[in-house]
């Protein structure tokens, strides 16, 4: 009798949870409840707000947009790298700090640099000196080929007036061979004495010899001017070999100089001047650090002159142009600007099939280089609804509207979409007739 009074216990249990279960899920679905039909509800509500005025809703014609995320930049941004090797000896900035043009911004151990530049210098000494020595034995040559032109002078008029003197003689001796000659006839024919013979003979020899003598001095002469004339050539050659040494030692001391500006310049380089006026933005190294040419050592930028980059899709490619005006949006500071398209891509990113736009914006203080923003892309034109801010009402996690039906306030929920300055566009909730009420601002 036992067992059977415990299995009736056990049934009874069973179907009293059973009988609850379907009752408790009758209930939830609704099967103890009036139906409503679909449709809108509005509830009537005591409004515990101070109403302004009553607002006709209208129906408005407003861009659709396609929003690309972009990231604001400067337009100027400028890499300060190292152009020499060496130690970073002292940091004159740090980030934040303005700077302008030419201003020191850091230094590089010159040591090494300076030892390069005193001995280029002394390399421009050595060739100064040496220049100097080729002038004097330029001088000197000169001055040796002036004197031996003078003697050659001398030895070619030498020359000619001793063949003046042999023509003088000659003439002189063809008269007398011809006066000894017709003295001889006579002679024979005895008009003409001895004594005349022996004269006209002795005029003759002297003739002759004053000939031969003459023409021994035009020897002389000739051969003194041809040795005056070596000399002379000499005495050019050597000139000209002193012009070349004068020209080898202008080009050392080009040569020289030229190395002591590269000297000059590499002193430079470890002195990092500023390239214009900006902002320090981010230090890449700190003194002890190792700079090498290439090496960043600076982000500077312009921190008035900034842009938005963003990317579009390849499908929009064709609704952007050059210097096209378009809203741009940063949200962390409420930024609502129209910029200008400055710049296009003109290859696409082949992972993303985007192209990536710059869009110069005007600056606005608390808007900085690395912050999130939008730029709006048009995109066609369709009707919205926007009303005023007042007339939201937080309700919990919902926002909701007063509308007049029957001259009674009803609230209303309603779902929201994008927020365009003081207004916002309604997706949901309300249409076009309606009459809500804006509120007084607390």
């Amino acid at each position: 009798m036992q067992h059977k009074w415990l299995l009736l216990k056990k049934s009874a249990i069973i179907i009293s949870t059973t009988v609850f279960l379907v009752v408790f899920i009758a209930y939830m679905m609704g099967a103890f409840h009036t139906k409503v039909n679909p449709g809108t509800v509005s509830s009537a509500a005591f409004v515990p707000y101070t109403i302004e005025k009553k607002w006709a809703v209208e129906a408005q014609k407003k861009w659709i947009t396609y929003e690309a995320i972009g990231t604001v930049t400067s337009q100027k941004q400028i890499i300060v790298s190292a152009q020499v090797r060496g130690i970073i000896a002292m940091m004159h900035v740090k980030e934040g700090d303005a700077i302008v043009k030419d201003q020191l911004l850091m230094t590089i151990q010159d040591d090494e640099f300076a030892v390069n530049l005193q001995q280029a210098i002394k390399g421009v000494e050595i060739a100064e000196n040496s220049r100097q020595q080729a002038l004097q034995l330029f001088n000197a040559a000169q001055a040796n080929y002036t004197r031996t032109q003078y003697e050659f002078d001398a030895a070619s008029a030498a020359v000619v007036q001793a063949e003046q003197q042999t023509k003088s003689a000659l003439a002189a001796f063809e008269q007398a061979q011809s006066q000894y000659n017709r003295i001889q006839e006579f002679k024979r024919s005895n008009a003409a004495t001895q004594q005349q013979l022996e004269e006209a003979q002795s005029k003759y020899l002297q003739a002759q010899a004053a000939v031969t003598q003459a023409q021994s001095a035009v020897k002389s002469a000739q051969a003194q001017l041809s040795g005056i004339q070596a000399v002379l050539q000499s005495a050019q050659a050597g000139v000209e070999q002193a012009k070349l040494g004068i020209e080898g030692a202008k080009a050392r001391i080009e040569q020289a100089q030229s190395q002591v500006r590269q000297a000059e310049i590499g002193m430079s380089y470890t002195k990092i001047k500023a390239p214009d006026h900006a902002m320090v933005v981010e230090k890449k190294v700190e003194p002890g650090d190792l700079a090498w040419p290439g090496r960043p050592l600076l982000l500077i930028q312009q921190p008035q002159l900034l842009q938005i980059e963003a990317r579009i899709p390849e499908s929009l490619r064709q609704k952007i142009k050059l210097a096209q005006q378009l809203n741009v949006e940063v949200d962390a500071i409420q930024y609502q600007q129209t910029g200008i398209v400055s710049e296009i891509i003109p290859s696409a990113d082949p992972m993303s099939r985007t192209f990536l736009i710059k869009v110069k914006i005007p600056f606005q203080n608390g808007l900085y280089t690395g912050m999130f923003g939008k730029v709006l892309l048009p995109l066609e034109e369709q009707e919205s609804i926007l009303i005023p801010k007042q007339a939201l009402q937080r309700v919990g996690q919902f926002t909701a509207v007063y509308v007049d039906i029957n001259h009674q306030w009803m609230r209303r929920f309603v779902m929201l979409g994008k927020t365009l300055g003081d207004q916002v566009e309604v997706l949901s909730g309300i249409g076009p007739g309606d009459h809500i009420a804006i509120f007084k601002e607390n």
